[in-house]
């Protein structure tokens, strides 16, 4: 992995795809997405999914409230504000630079003091897979059917995380990739 990069910044929520697609374009490579809708009432979900730059357009991106797209070296996380995101982006990869449209937290503290921590650092999701159904799992203190794009039918899904520590402490997490566990 590269040197640590952290980004943030408010932009236009029409502007959420271009800048996907420019670091895409860029050589990033963006493995999962998870949002949230913008009217939780109608969806009554949080969409998990593997992300495909060609089905960019469906998942709607501008309209969501909360998301995140993800990858082995780069993380893209936004939050709505009124008609704008405060977008946030901590990437590893050597191939990105945001230009001008993002300050870099390096120019307000030392990120050279963040230690990242690959070893096995991992997150439980909710639910059990349903032998029946492929790619689905249940968990009975959720009222719905759950759904993770991993290969397989594996018992649980857990998500991999790389945490980033200051003194011994996590300070924040990236998300890397989601995987099957027993």
């Amino acid at each position: 992995m590269g040197k640590l990069k952290i980004y943030s910044g408010k932009i236009y929520t029409g502007s959420l795809p271009d800048i996907i697609k420019e670091m895409i374009n860029e050589g990033i490579i963006f493995n999962y997405l998870i949002f949230d809708p913008i009217i939780i009432e109608q969806y009554n979900e949080t969409f998990f999914k593997r992300f495909s730059i060609n089905e960019m357009a469906t998942y709607n991106l501008p309209e969501s409230y909360t998301g995140r797209v993800f990858g082995e070296d780069t993380e893209i996380r936004w939050r709505r504000d009124e008609k704008e995101f405060i977008v946030v982006i901590i990437s590893e990869s050597d191939t990105f630079s945001p230009g001008n449209k993002f300050i870099s937290l390096e120019d307000i503290e030392d990120i050279s003091k963040y230690e990242a921590k690959y070893n096995d650092n991992m997150y439980f999701l909710w639910g059990e897979h349903l032998q029946d159904r492929k790619g689905k799992w249940y968990e009975g203190r959720i009222p719905r059917i759950l759904e993770y794009p991993v290969d397989g039918t594996p018992e649980h899904v857990k998500l991999r995380v790389v945490e980033y520590q200051k003194d011994g402490l996590t300070q924040f997490i990236r998300f890397v990739k989601l995987e099957g566990a027993k």
